[in-house]
This record gives C-alpha cells, sequence and structure tokens, in this order.
C-alpha cells in the first residue's frame, strides 16, 4: 500500500465516522423536533380555551367600565344639580334671612329705647343697660 492509497483510506474512514456522527445528530434533532412539535401542539390545546375564557373575561371588564362609566356620568350630573340646588338655596334664603335678622335687631333697639322712655326708673340705672350697637 503506497501512501496515496494510505490517504485514502484514511479519508474514507474520516468521512464515514464524520457521516455516523452526522446521522447521530440529525436524529437527535429529529427526536428533539418531535418533542418540540408535541410540547406546542399541548400548549395550543391549553391555551386556546384559556383565550377563550380571556376573550370573555375581557368582554365582561368591558361591559363593567361602561357600566360604572355611566355610573360616574350619573353621578357627576347629581353632583352638579346638588351644587346648583344648594347655591340656589343660598340665594334664595340667605338674602331674607339676613333681612329678618336687621329687622329683627332693629325693633329689638326701638323696644329698648321705648322702654327707656315709658321707664320711670333713675338714671343711674338707665347708664347701666349697654349702649346701643353700632354707637
Amino acid at each position: 500500500m503506497d501512501a496515496g492509497e494510505a490517504a485514502a483510506v484514511v479519508v474514507a474512514v474520516s468521512s464515514a465516522l464524520a457521516l455516523a456522527v452526522l446521522v447521530v445528530a440529525v436524529a437527535s434533532l429529529v427526536r428533539t423536533m418531535k418533542a418540540l412539535r408535541a410540547a406546542v401542539e399541548e400548549v395550543r390545546a391549553e391555551a386556546v380555551p384559556v383565550l377563550a375564557e380571556l376573550r370573555g373575561t375581557v368582554a365582561a371588564a368591558a361591559a363593567e367600565l361602561e357600566r360604572v362609566d355611566g355610573l360616574l356620568a350619573t353621578a357627576e350630573v347629581v353632583s352638579e344639580r346638588a351644587d346648583s340646588a344648594s347655591r340656589l338655596a343660598v340665594v334664595a334664603v340667605a338674602n331674607p334671612i339676613i333681612k329678618v335678622a336687621a329687622a329683627a335687631t332693629g325693633a329689638g333697639r326701638v323696644a329698648r329705647r321705648l322702654a327707656q322712655r315709658d321707664d320711670p326708673a333713675p338714671v343711674a340705672r338707665r347708664r347701666a343697660l349697654p349702649p346701643a350697637k353700632g354707637r
């Protein structure tokens, strides 16, 4: 056997070993792909019902949000009306109450002065009375 034949045998054996390693790698890759395909199918089988349930939950949540939005809008309207009503009540009642209080105060002063004129009590007692406010 000469050097060329020996080199050819070495190349053939090396090629056979490389082919065997490639066949083992491809077989391992095929097993891994089958396992991956099975895992993907399992995830898909579990995920599809979960996603359908999630869609239903999202739709229910959206409906609840719409309902809450309506409630908030109604609450805003009620709050605005109550605020307007309270302002109207203050405007309608405050001025007459102030006028009645002023009239009562004035009537009280008039009554005290009239009582002082009709009172035969000595002058010292008249001075003991507090002076009228505003003077």
